[in-house]
């Protein structure tokens, strides 16, 4: 090759051999930030996880994208956002929950990312040293505030139906409930687990009453005075059918109360006659026992069989006239009457043979 032709080729060759060192420098340097700017004189500018900002200026970690002052901060340890302040603004409060109801002390706390062992984000357990206390129990009568409502048994509304056994007013105060008035309570003042009583307004009316006459039901049996035969004060008494104030022995009766055809005496020896009672006198010569003393005729006078009695009658003298009755042995069952007698006496005493 003669020299012309190199002189040439010369200027085509340099040309081609500034254009490969650019090239070089831009694949090894990034862009026309990186390295020396030989137009205006300021250092390079590096961008290694590139996320837009660089490590010489404001990218506190230029190795995790996720860190830079454009990132929000996180729970984690880091200082996302590049302000010198690690997990501020989104740390968590934990509460202690030492008896694992998994309710919190409020106030015990720790400030953390996680929660960590033997805590919660629950800050409500009134009693974190029973597990049985905190605001999902169920209050039950223990005298503790079991639901942390700040009630405790029978102050608190939600105390458990049937907790232990049923409870009923006792307004009365004598041991037995009013059945009507159920109350889901226990072991309060005024509260009886019994449901028996009839009438609690009454302190002496209840099943362990006695039955006493007065129109009410003091046993709570269903059954009042004279019904009742628990009846504890009635008064025996005694038929009085013929009102003469005596009564029959035979007709025996419980009564609250005396009153006609019932009376507590039951000396009359026959019920059917108002006559014959123990106050009335003796009769002579009608073979009765008038004065129900257990003799007939008694004190009268004794007549042969062939005398006539002149009889007459006490009880309505005048009324009655005098009679002449012959006795002998075949008539003092139904002796005859004769009327009026023949002769008459002037004076008889009733009773008196003539």
């Amino acid at each position: 090759m003669n020299c012309k032709t190199l002189l040439t080729l010369l200027p085509l060759t340099l040309a081609l051999a500034c254009k490969d060192a650019n090239d070089a420098v831009t694949d090894s340097g990034g862009d026309s930030n990186t390295g020396s700017d030989t137009d205006t004189g300021e250092p390079a500018q590096t961008d290694g996880d590139g996320d837009g900002f660089f490590a010489e200026v404001d990218d506190c970690d230029d190795s995790n994208a996720a860190v830079n002052p454009g990132a929000a901060e996180v729970c984690d340890g880091l200082d996302n956002d590049c302000d010198e302040q690690l997990d501020e603004g989104v740390m968590l409060v934990f509460y202690a929950d030492d008896d694992g109801d998994t309710f919190g002390d409020p106030a015990s706390t720790t400030i953390r990312c996680e929660v960590p062992e033997g805590f919660v984000a629950d800050n409500t357990d009134c009693d974190d040293a029973q597990a049985a206390v905190n605001p999902g129990a169920q209050e039950v009568c223990d005298s503790l505030d079991n639901d942390c409502d700040s009630l405790i048994d029978d102050d608190d509304d939600s105390l458990f139906p049937n907790e232990g056994v049923l409870s009923y007013a006792d307004t009365d105060g004598d041991g037995y409930g009013d059945p009507l008035q159920r109350l889901d309570l226990r072991g309060a003042r005024g509260l009886t687990e019994d449901n028996s009583d009839c009438d609690d307004a009454d302190i002496g009316i209840n099943p362990a009453a006695d039955e006493v006459c007065d129109s009410v039901d003091n046993d709570c049996d269903s059954l009042i005075d004279l019904d009742d035969d628990s009846l504890t004060d009635g008064l025996t008494a005694y038929g009085d059918g013929d009102l003469d104030g005596f009564g029959d022995a035979g007709d025996v009766r419980v009564v609250c109360s005396l009153s006609a055809g019932v009376v507590a005496d039951d000396d009359d020896c026959d019920d059917s006659d108002d006559g014959v009672n123990p106050d009335a006198e003796e009769v002579c010569q009608d073979s009765a026992d008038n004065n129900c003393d257990g003799a007939v005729d008694e004190d009268c006078p004794v007549c042969d069989d062939l005398s006539v009695v002149a009889y007459y009658d006490s009880f309505t003298a005048g009324a009655r006239p005098w009679t002449r009755r012959r006795r002998s042995s075949a008539s003092r069952s139904t002796p005859a009457a004769l009327n009026p007698p023949s002769p008459r006496p002037s004076t008889a005493a009733a009773g008196t043979c003539w």
